[in-house]
Order: structure tokens, then C-alpha cells, then sequence
């Protein structure tokens, strides 16, 4: 009896044994099949996910950073001083704007390069340039300004631009934005990111076989870990001498896979997509996601395995021995539970986030990886939410102080206008009559005077008078000018005939003083558009300057010249007694006369070097002042090649 008993059992185990082993043979290459799969799509999930939190991560400081500098490249103080930059005036507004700016940039630097100058401003955020904010001239033949001359031919707004700046010594994420003005670029203003601080802050990642790297539409490297595999200076270079993500990658296959889908993502950048590459020799698992408000690419690079085969997969071995039908129902439920659920939840509030809704509840304990992403997710969407109410609220903070800075302005502008008109009236009107009638007295119409001491006196009066009412004129005229309301009634001028009349009618001044005035100017030298009266204005008030300021038995030269490229130029230089450069300067300041050890005293009221440049850039010209002490002045008045008229 036991031994049939025996035989049935070792029978039964002889049947069963086979039976068993492909139930756990065909049991485990299902489940290793499902847990490959499984891992294959939690990486790409993973992948996918990471990319987002680093497209959250770069966009949010960058588009903080370029929203600041498109801004600043659209504020009329800026524009008009990159139109006009030798107004000083202007040139005072747009270095205070600058500044203001300055302080809200995450970098607290700026820079400024002007077109038709060539001249670069700087600060950084010690205010370590502070009144010495132009840091050198741009040349297009220089290498390393290369990069200003390509940038003003792209008629992208804001551009990126990795670049050492060897003048600066800084190495940085430049913000490139356009200065247009009449749809012409007339500079490029921006800001920049320290490059180190933003690969610190974006690209190290605390996760074992997992790296970023940000790419442009080309495929240069733009970030990297490793900064030698950065590619510095992308806008000046060829497609040959760059570093490009394809470089990295094994084969050609894998070049044309992440090449094609660049291009797929370009027109769907809402979509992430993963692709199996060929990195260092390894099979590793790329999330590709297209950041559309800088033309650049977010590649997270991941070798699946090390991410996914860890300790949450080691019960799944243990359950397979007590019963694998029994696990692959359980390892489905714990997978759902500890993984797929809480990933669902970070992709609706990554969800969330698009929709600027950051009102999350999320929380995750848990010490794994995908506890760690959600921390640091939750922690990344508190920081955006802060920066954007701070953000919000300086920019209204600010906008409400230009404001009423504006309105004050413009207040104060209206009142001076009213009082200038106010006193015009009132002081044109007696002095007409004083003036008219001292003439009469003079003239003696009615009758001799008398006593010659009145005749003297009469002449003081009269003198007085014109003295008066030309300085309320040249005020008044200054008012029109800054006012924008002054318009010039151009006309062909001969100017050769001009200047000699000018000439004979000033001679008395410089007869009684003993001074030669000498005039060189082609007879037949060609007309001059302008407005007549402003230009026999700028000539006198030249010509009156240097008398003043000359000795007797010295001599004066007004030269006139035309040049199809330098325009129309009139030089009226003498050998008196000069300025040094502070002299120049309040030369051109108005109400100001140049002070020095050897110059006398003159009347003038210091208007009429500030007036005849003013009156010069109404008609788009310039006035430029050359002297030194003891050896005398040149002023040089340039009106534009285009009001020249050739008979």
C-alpha cells in the first residue's frame, strides 16, 4: 500500500513539478515583461515630468528677466536718448532710468549699447560704475563685439546669448533686446544671468543617473553641467564651430532622431516627448521639451533602470516566490498606489501652474525619489507664487510713481509756459514804448534835446532797452525750442553772401575794438536749406563771442565748407584768450559763462552758445566748441548733408 501510495505521489510530483515550473517560468516573464514595461513608462513619465519642473524652474527667473528688459527697451527716455545722445538732458533721463532698473534686475546690472555711437554703459549690482557708466566704444571690426552688429540685424525683440565679456570680465546668460524708434534699431539694452548661479540653480539635479542641458534651435549647448561643453559666443559663430548637443550623441541615427524631433516640437510646444538615445555608449532614455518664449530646448538625459529598479521593486521578488499570479495582482495595486497615483497628482498641478492656479494640495512624506520631485515641486510653485505678487507689486508701486513724477512734470511745464507768456506781454510792452520813445528823443522830432549830458543818458536808456528786449526774445525762444513749438521756415540761402553780409554788419562792434574779422567761403559755393532768421541768430551770437573774448590787433576767421559726406560746416575760430573743458562745458549751459584765471569779465547773460545749439539741432545739425587757454576757440556749427542745395 505505501508503495503505490509512493508512486502516485512521485508521480503526481513528476507531473506537477514541469507544470509548476512553466507556470513560474511563463509567471515570471510576464511579470519581468510587465515590470519592464512598467519602468519604461514610468521613465518616460519621469522624464516628462522633470522636464516640466525645469521648464518651470528656467522660464520663471528668464521671462521675469526679459519682461524687465523689453520694458526698459520701450521706455521713452531710452529711446530718445539713444536718438539724440549729445543732449545732455536726454542723456541725464535715460542713465536715471537705467538706474531704476538696475535695482529690480535679479542680476542688478544693466547694460546699454547705443547704435550710431558705438558707446557701451555698465553698472553692476555694487554700483561699482557709478558715474562712469560708459565702459568702452563698440567696434564692428572688433571680435569680441561681434556680437552687437549680429544682434541688431535680428528682428527678434529679445534674444539669449551665452558670452564672456573680456572687457567686463563676466561671463553670462546675456538678455539682448532691440531699442527700435520709427522701426529702426537705434540700440541694445538689457540685463544678464550669471552663468554659474543659473546652472547652480537649474541644472544640478540630486538624482543619480539623471542630467539636464539647455540647447538652442541649432542644437548649441547654451547650459551644461559640465561648463566646458558650454557654447559661448553662439551668435557670431558658424554651424561648424559650435558645441552641439548631436556631438554628444553615438550615431547618426540618434543625431537625426533628436534633430526631428526638435522640429516636431516647434510647432507643439505644449508637448513633451521622450526619445531612446545613444549617449557615451549607453542606451539612455531624453525628455525633450521646447521652451517657446526663448528658442531654446530642456533635454533631460536618464538612464531608466537607475531610477526606477530600486528598492520600491525588491518586494515584488520576495511576493514572486509565495505566488506569482498573487503578485502581479498586488505589485499592479502598490504600483498604482505608490507611483502612478502620485504621479497623476504632480501632472494636474503641473496642470494647475499652466493655469497660473497655485492653490496645490499636494503634500508627499515619503523619502523616495518621487517624494523628493513633489517637495522640491511644491517648494518651486511657492517660489514662483512669491516672485509674481512681488513682481506685480513693484510694478505698480513704480508705474504709480512715474505717474505722478509725469504729472508733476508736466504741471511744471505748463506753469513756466503760462509765466513766460505772462511776462512777455508785460515786459515787451513798456520797453516797445521805452525804446520808441528814447529813438524819438534822440532824433530830436520835436525839438533839441538840450544839455548834452541828456543826449548821454538817452543813449544809455536805448541801449539798455535792446539789450533787454533781445534777451526777453532769446528766452522766449528757448521756451519754443524745449516746447517743441518753434517751426522753422526753411528757404534757399546763399550762403556765401550771407556770411559776408553778416560780416559787414557786425564790423563796427570789432572796428571799435581794433579786431580784422576775414572771411574764407567759395563765392560760388552752393545755397543752404534753412530758416533764415535762426541761422543769422547762430552766426552773430559766434561772431559777437569771439570779438568779446579777443584782444585788440587780433584777428578772426569764419571758413564755410561743403562736403557731400560731412555736410555744410561754418568755423569761426579766433586766437583769444580759450576755455578749458569746464569753461566748454558751461559754455553750453545756459545762463552760464566759461570762468577761467585769465579771462575778463564780460556782459552776456550766457545764452547765446546754449540758444545757437539748440537752434542747430532743430535743424539736425550739431555745434562742437575747440579751445584752450591762452591759444584761443574754434565753434564749428555742421548742418547735414541734405539741406545743401546744388545749383
Amino acid at each position: 500500500m505505501f508503495s503505490i501510495k509512493k508512486s502516485i505521489r512521485l508521480r503526481f510530483l513528476a507531473a506537477t513539478i514541469p507544470v509548476m515550473a512553466v507556470l513560474v517560468i511563463g509567471s515570471f516573464l510576464v511579470l519581468d515583461r510587465l515590470i519592464t514595461d512598467v519602468v519604461d513608462n514610468l521613465s518616460v513619465r519621469f522624464a516628462a515630468q522633470q522636464v516640466h519642473y525645469d521648464r518651470g524652474r528656467t522660464l520663471q527667473p528668464l521671462l521675469q528677466e526679459i519682461v524687465l528688459a523689453r520694458k526698459l527697451a520701450r521706455s521713452p527716455a531710452v529711446i530718445s536718448w539713444a536718438s539724440d545722445e549729445e543732449n545732455r538732458l536726454k542723456a541725464e533721463r535715460g542713465l536715471v532710468e537705467l538706474e531704476s532698473f538696475r535695482q529690480v534686475f535679479q542680476d542688478g546690472s544693466y547694460f546699454f549699447a547705443i547704435r550710431k555711437s558705438g558707446h557701451y554703459f555698465f553698472n553692476d549690482a555694487n554700483n561699482g560704475y557709478a558715474g562712469n557708466q560708459l565702459r568702452y566704444t563698440l567696434s564692428p571690426d572688433a571680435e569680441k563685439d561681434a556680437w552687437f552688429y549680429v544682434t541688431i540685424k535680428n528682428p527678434v525683440e529679445c534674444q539669449l546669448n551665452v558670452n564672456n565679456d573680456s572687457e567686463l570680465g563676466v561671463t553670462k546668460i546675456w538678455i539682448n533686446c532691440l531699442v527700435m524708434k520709427d522701426g529702426q534699431v537705434v540700440g541694445v539694452i538689457g540685463t544678464g544671468i550669471e552663468l554659474t548661479k543659473f546652472i547652480r540653480a537649474v541644472l544640478d539635479v540630486d538624482q543619480e543617473g539623471v542630467w539636464n542641458m539647455f540647447i538652442d534651435a541649432t542644437g548649441a549647448i547654451q547650459a551644461h553641467p559640465d561648463v566646458k561643453k558650454i557654447d559661448y559666443h553662439t551668435l557670431t559663430k558658424s554651424a561648424g564651430d559650435k558645441n552641439t548637443a548631436f556631438q554628444l550623441l553615438d550615431d547618426q541615427k540618434s543625431k537625426i532622431r533628436l534633430k526631428d524631433l526638435m522640429g516636431q516640437l516647434k510647432s507643439t510646444p505644449e508637448k513633451i516627448e521622450t526619445v531612446s538615445l545613444n549617449i557615451g555608449g549607453n542606451k539612455t532614455l531624453v525628455g525633450v521639451g521646447y521652451l517657446k518664449e526663448i528658442d531654446w530646448f530642456n533635454l533631460t538625459v536618464m538612464t531608466p533602470k537607475v531610477w526606477a529598479l530600486g528598492q520600491n521593486f525588491v518586494p515584488l521578488a520576495a511576493l514572486m516566490v509565495i505566488g506569482m499570479l498573487l503578485t502581479l495582482v498586488f505589485s499592479a495595486m502598490v504600483i498604482n498606489r505608490v507611483v502612478l497615483s502620485r504621479i497623476d497628482r504632480l501632472d494636474q498641478a503641473v496642470g494647475q501652474i499652466k493655469e497660473n492656479d497655485y492653490t496645490l494640495d499636494l503634500k508627499d512624506d515619503e523619502v523616495d525619489e518621487l517624494g523628493r520631485l513633489t517637495t522640491s515641486f511644491v517648494e518651486m510653485a511657492e517660489g514662483v507664487q512669491k516672485n509674481r505678487a512681488s513682481l506685480e507689486a513693484e510694478i505698480v508701486e513704480r508705474t504709480r510713481d512715474l505717474v505722478v513724477a509725469r504729472d508733476e512734470a508736466q504741471a511744471a511745464n505748463l506753469a513756466k509756459s503760462e509765466f513766460l507768456a505772462m511776462m512777455s506781454h508785460d515786459l515787451r510792452t513798456p520797453l516797445n514804448a521805452v525804446i520808441g520813445f528814447s529813438d524819438m528823443i534822440k532824433s530830436e522830432t520835436f525839438g533839441p534835446v538840450g544839455d548834452a549830458r541828456y543826449v548821454n543818458y538817452l543813449n544809455d536808456i536805448n541801449d539798455s532797452g535792446q539789450l533787454l528786449l533781445s534777451l526777453i526774445n532769446v528766452v522766449l525762444d528757448i521756451s519754443k525750442i524745449e516746447a517743441g513749438k518753434l517751426e522753422l521756415i526753411e528757404t534757399e540761402v546763399d550762403l556765401p553772401a550771407f556770411l559776408q553780409r553778416s560780416v559787414k554788419l557786425i564790423s563796427p562792434q570789432a572796428d571799435d575794438r581794433q579786431i580784422t574779422l576775414k572771411v574764407e567761403c567759395d563765392a560760388d559755393g552752393p545755397a543752404l536749406m534753412c530758416d533764415q532768421r535762426p541761422l543769422s541768430q547762430i552766426v552773430n551770437n559766434l561772431m559777437s563771442n569771439a570779438i568779446k573774448f579777443s584782444d585788440a590787433g587780433q584777428s578772426i576767421l569764419i571758413k564755410a565748407t561743403a562736403d557731400d559726406k560731412q555736410g555744410y560746416v561754418i568755423r569761426v575760430s579766433d586766437n583769444g584768450i580759450g576755455m578749458d573743458g569746464d569753461g566748454i562745458r558751461k559754455a553750453l549751459e545756459p545762463f552760464s559763462q566759461a570762468d577761467s584765471s585769465i579771462a575778463r569779465n564780460q556782459d552776456g547773460t550766457g545764452l547765446g552758445l546754449y540758444v545757437s545749439r539748440l537752434l542747430m539741432n532743430q535743424h539736425g545739425g550739431t555745434l562742437e566748441i575747440e579751445s584752450a587757454l591762452g591759444k584761443g576757440t574754434t565753434v564749428t556749427v555742421t548742418f547735414p548733408p541734405d539741406r545743401i542745395i546744388v545749383s
